[in-house]
This record gives structure tokens, C-alpha cells and sequence, in this order.
């Protein structure tokens, strides 16, 4: 992106910043993309992004998988061929976090520090810096923790990603097996405690500790257990630590998946969304709904059906993962007395003396506005 375009929606998105809600994962979005689409749902509803680090990587500035290329290349040698930087040169990328913090969004940035494919950049590895397991049956080689001439490595390119203006490193060692994982972890908190860790299995991790989850902790969402049928675990609601920085991975867009991401946004406000939810126009619509009043307080039924209110008791948001139509009494939502249509679904909030009342079909997401 050249510099005029840059400086132009520094200072038009500027103009529309306001108090900040959501957070989005833009991994794989040029800045071009990132603006755009910020713009177009309101520069003041977001909180955080997570948008993709600027050094060389395998494959295409599209690939996401956190695996680079050469640590020493910010965009200012070659970019030809695959192996090339998402945001151009280093200035473009400084440029670009100036405009992200100038509107008071912090900036997250993803990578994995400990993996390589096998045609690693031989300026900085050896085939002796790996685990001999991971080159003979994976398709990517882990760096030996253990060797201290890996260790001297690794703290280079730890100090090279310090130096940029990212407000949170994440560190990704979910390729890391189980039983490896606490050496990893260790490294990451002993020299690099300014950084997050990204994991999926945290009580392989915290099994020998009995203090409370740090700000190191930053949790994938496993969204299977959100399923409707042949359920046969607890529900997601009973398991959520609100003290992390949780991770809705980008999947396909559908029901369950958007409906999860929405439940976690609007009572875990450190959660993370794709940004493919706000480029379809059924989930954007949701989200531009729930973004300007988070939190939100929940009432949970069962494990299938629950509504979301917010503070001031003007919106309410009904989720049901169930296979059958459910009816639900609703609770602290004020001296509401009629019929109040849904302005997303078209089933009504019902309200008398007697309390207030919705109908929620099967799997569906239903928005009520009091006015």
C-alpha cells in the first residue's frame, strides 16, 4: 500500500474513532483489505486485531500458518518468487500500525518461532537444529529447545520481533507435541514474558502449576462440543476461563460457529473473531448489533438455548443450538409491557405482568431491540 493511501485513512479513520468493542483476527488480509473492512463496519467498534507479521514467509503473503521464511527479511530484499512479505516493505508495515494505533486499536501479531519446512532458510538453521523425529515424520521441522546454540537462535529472533511496533507477540506452539510442551512454554515465559502463548491443551501445560492462568494463556475455542446432536459432554458455558484471550478459529461460516463466536464476544470481551463475520452480511449484521453495548449478561437454560442482555436492558439476543422449538421466560429486562417484533428472525418478545416471553426455532439467532 502506497504511503498517500495509507495517510489518507490514518486520517479518515482517525475521524470515526469512538470507544472500542470487538476484537478481529485478520491473518491473511493485506492492509488495503483491513481498512476496508474496518471502515465499513466502524473503526470505533474494535478493540484489537490480530493482522499477519510482516517477515518472509513460505508459500504466499496469504499463508497463515505462522511458518517464516527468513527472520532477518522485513520486505526491504527481494520479493520474488512465493516467499514474499504481506505488507511490502518495513516502513509500509510501521506506516500501517501507526494508523491501527493512532485510532487506540491494539495490534496482536502471530507466529510460530519453533517450526520450519524442510527447505529451511540455511542462512539461519542447520539440519542438526532440529528434533531428528520432526524431519523424519512430519512435514516440518521443530527446533531442539534443548541445544544452546538453538536457544542463541531463537533469542535473535525473538529481539527481532521486539523491536517492531507490535503491542502483543503470540507465540504459537500448538505443533509442539504434548509431551514437549512444557519446555517450550518455559522457554517462551523466560525470554520473552512480553509475549502470549498459543495453545489448545493448556492442562498439559499447567498440570505442575497452581497459580492462576497468566496473560500468557490464549486459548483456541474447541467448537465442536457446540454441536446439536449426539451430545454427550457438558456444555461450553461451564467451561470458559474469562481470564484469556480466547481464539474463534476461521472455519466456514455457519450456524453453530458464528453463533459461538457471538456468545463468547458478548460475555468474554477477550475474544477474538475471524474476520470473515464481518464480511458476510448476516454475521456483520449480528455483530454490529452486539458491538457498542459489551458485555453482555447471560441466562443460560440449558446446554442448547440461551439469551444475552445487555447492560442497560435494551437489547436481547436469543441463541438456540436445540433440534426442537424452545419457550423461554426472561428475566430483568424492565417494566416492558406488549409485543416487541425481532429487527433479526421474526418471532416476537412477548411482555405482560406476568414477566416477558420468547419463542426461539431450532438452531437460530434472534435480536430484539427495546426502544
Amino acid at each position: 500500500m502506497s504511503r498517500s493511501i495509507l495517510t489518507f485513512f490514518i486520517v479518515f479513520l482517525f475521524s470515526l474513532a469512538g470507544f472500542s468493542k470487538i476484537s478481529v483476527d485478520f491473518t491473511g488480509y493485506s492492509a488495503k483489505q483491513i481498512i476496508a473492512i474496518m471502515t465499513n463496519f466502524g473503526i470505533g467498534q474494535f478493540d484489537s486485531v490480530i493482522v499477519s507479521h510482516p517477515f518472509k514467509m513460505y508459500e504466499s503473503p496469504q499463508n497463515t500458518d505462522g511458518i517464516i521464511y527468513d527472520w532477518t527479511d522485513t520486505g526491504d530484499k527481494s520479493q520474488q518468487g512465493g516467499m514474499s512479505t504481506i505488507y511490502g516493505k518495513l516502513n509500509d508495515f510501521k506506516t500501517f500500525m501507526a494508523l491501527l494505533h493512532k485510532n487506540q486499536i491494539k495490534v496482536f501479531c502471530k507466529a510460530d518461532i519453533f517450526s520450519q519446512y524442510k527447505d529451511f532458510n540455511r542462512n539461519i538453521w542447520n539440519p542438526s537444529d532440529f528434533l531428528p523425529d520432526s524431519v523424519n515424520y512430519l512435514d516440518y521441522a521443530i527446533a531442539d529447545i534443548k541445544k544452546g546454540t538453538v536457544q542463541d537462535k531463537l533469542r535473535k529472533i525473538l529481539h527481532a520481533m521486539h523491536d517492531l511496533p507490535v503491542d502483543k507477540w503470540i507465540f504459537d506452539i500448538s505443533r509442539i507435541p504434548d509431551g514437549l510442551l512444557r519446555n517450550y512454554f518455559d522457554f517462551i515465559r523466560g525470554n520473552a514474558g512480553w509475549g502470549m502463548v498459543y495453545y489448545e491443551k493448556p492442562s498439559v501445560i499447567y498440570k505442575d502449576y497452581h497459580s492462576a492462568v497468566t496473560s500468557l494463556n490464549y486459548s483456541e475455542l474447541l467448537l465442536g462440543i457446540m454441536t446439536v446432536s449426539n451430545r454427550s459432554d457438558t456444555s461450553i458455558y461451564q467451561t470458559v476461563n474469562s481470564g484469556v484471550y480466547n481464539f474463534i478459529p476461521n472455519k466456514n461460516l455457519w450456524f453453530n460457529h458464528i453463533a459461538v463466536g457471538l456468545f463468547y464476544s458478548a460475555v468474554y470481551p477477550n475474544t477474538f473473531i475471524p474476520a470473515s463475520f464481518l464480511t458476510d452480511n448476516s454475521a456483520k449484521a449480528l455483530f454490529l448489533f452486539l458491538a457498542p453495548d459489551t458485555p453482555y449478561t447471560p441466562q443460560i437454560f440449558d446446554s442448547e438455548t440461551l439469551v444475552l442482555i445487555n447492560k442497560s436492558k435494551t437489547k436481547i439476543i436469543g441463541i438456540s443450538f436445540s433440534a426442537d422449538v424452545s419457550s423461554l421466560k426472561i428475566k430483568d429486562i424492565g417494566p416492558v409491557k406488549g409485543v416487541i417484533k425481532s429487527v433479526f428472525g421474526n418471532y416476537p418478545l412477548t411482555s405482560d405482568k406476568n414477566g416477558s416471553y420468547i419463542i426461539l426455532p431450532p438452531g437460530s439467532v434472534y435480536l430484539w431491540e427495546i426502544k
